[in-house]
Parts: structure tokens; C-alpha cells; sequence
């Protein structure tokens, strides 16, 4: 999505939250306006309106390649947390932007928001398919974890319609760990097990696909969420 200071709608209401140019805007807006009737509906009625915003929201899909931004997965523990940084540290070195849950001004809102399950559970997926739309690669960062993740499978999956096997897809595995350790979809993306064969997958695919590399993402203003430096393990 259009890059912009995360404290910039940190007073917005919900349905205000992402910029006017993001993909699935309108999709968003006709969720997030109607929070009053939705909040106490039945689970069925509110996963039918999960998928009509995520059908809706893929039909804006622009012609033009989406910004060059990786969306970077990953499981809530502090090794995943420190790893996923480092990688959204690595892509806005090579000039791309980065979306990372922990650094996403509306999921630690709604986190701490007094939504009611199940309604904060579809908010939170519609967050997340947003950050994807708006997202031309995406890697997960596979450590012992991620074993039982449920959201590392759905993240990873949702990216994948474009293609069986994508080049803008990609794992980043945990020292000694082995593609059997994790579910049969590692396979349908690229897999990676070091820094430089990170850089190598986002130098490698078509840059053509998306448009505005080489913006560094974490010239904000201080206060600002900044990707950690601290290098990948390179042993367990």
C-alpha cells in the first residue's frame, strides 16, 4: 500500500485507516461502516461478510504492478518476532517496502480494542488480506514455532492464487530444520536458509512485477517502528 506514517491514523476511525490508492479500499470502507450492525450477528453471517470483502477487495486488483513491498509472516514468539524483523530489515535494504504485523499500527489497535470475538477475529483477517493486496512478495520466516501456526498457512495460502508455484513467495527456514519439518505448502514457494539467498530471491524475480524499489521504508520520523538489525541465526 502507499507508504505513510503509521502515526497518521493512529486517531482515524477504522474505516479510515489505510490510504485513499490502497487495494481493497472500497472493500474495507463497506466492511469497517458497518461495525455497529455486525457486532452482534451470528458467526455464519460474519464469515459470509469475510469473504464477499476479500472477493470484492481482489477485484481492485489494478492493472499496474502493485509497490514493491515484501509481506513478511511469521509466528508470535520473540525468536520468530527478532527473525521476521531482520527480514523486513533485509528487503527495505534491497529497496523494498515491508508490511510486519507487529509494526502494523491497526492490528495492535484492534488487539487492544474492545471488539467482541468472533467480529475482531474477521477484522483482524481482513487487516491482514489488506496488507497482503498490498504486497508483491511474501516470505515466512519457519522456525520450530511455526509447527501448529494456523495464520503462517492462511497468510501463505492467500498469496498463492496466482500461481502454483510463485517466485514472489518464499520461505526463510530456521538452521537445521528440513522442509518435512512444516506443511506440504513450503513447496509451492521459493525456500531460502540464508541472508543472501534472501537477497537473491528478491534480486532474482521480475522486478517488473512491482513498481517503486528503492525507497527505504524505515525513513520515518523518530517514534517510528524500525526492522531489527540483529543478523539471522546461522545456527540453532
Amino acid at each position: 500500500m502507499p507508504d505513510f506514517h503509521w502515526q497518521d491514523t493512529l486517531n482515524e476511525p477504522l474505516v479510515r485507516r489505510f490510504p485513499d490508492q490502497s487495494i481493497g479500499i472500497h472493500a474495507w470502507r463497506d466492511l469497517t461502516d458497518n461495525l455497529r450492525t455486525l457486532a452482534t450477528a451470528p458467526l455464519a453471517q460474519l464469515l459470509r461478510e469475510l469473504e464477499q470483502f476479500m472477493q470484492r477487495a481482489r477485484s481492485e486488483l489494478p492493472p499496474q504492478p502493485p509497490e514493491c513491498r515484501v509481506f513478511v509472516s511469521h509466528r508470535q514468539r520473540q525468536l520468530d518476532t527478532e527473525v521476521a524483523e531482520r527480514i523486513a530489515f533485509i528487503a527495505t535494504e534491497e529497496g523494498f517496502g515491508y508490511w510486519l504485523d507487529i509494526h502494523d499500527p491497526d492490528l495492535t489497535f484492534m488487539n487492544g480494542s474492545a471488539v467482541p470475538a468472533p467480529l475482531k477475529d474477521i477484522l483482524t483477517a481482513a487487516i491482514i488480506e489488506m496488507g497482503l493486496l498490498n504486497s508483491s512478495h511474501v516470505i515466512a520466516a519457519m522456525t520450530q514455532n511455526t509447527i501448529g501456526s494456523k495464520w503462517i498457512p492462511y497468510e501463505f495460502g492467500r498469496a498463492k492464487y496466482r500461481s502454483v508455484h510463485s517466485l514472489y513467495s518464499a520461505s526463510w527456514l530456521y538452521p537445521a530444520m528440513v522442509e518435512s519439518d512444516f506443511g506440504e505448502y513450503i513447496y509451492l514457494a521459493e525456500i531460502a536458509r540464508t541472508e543472501g539467498e534472501i537477497r537473491n530471491w528478491l534480486n532474482v524475480a521480475p522486478i517488473a512485477y512491482c513498481s517503486g524499489r528503492g525507497r527505504a521504508s524505515w525513513n520515518k520520523p523518530d517514534g517510528s517502528p524500525r526492522p531489527q538489525a540483529n543478523p539471522l541465526p546461522t545456527s540453532p
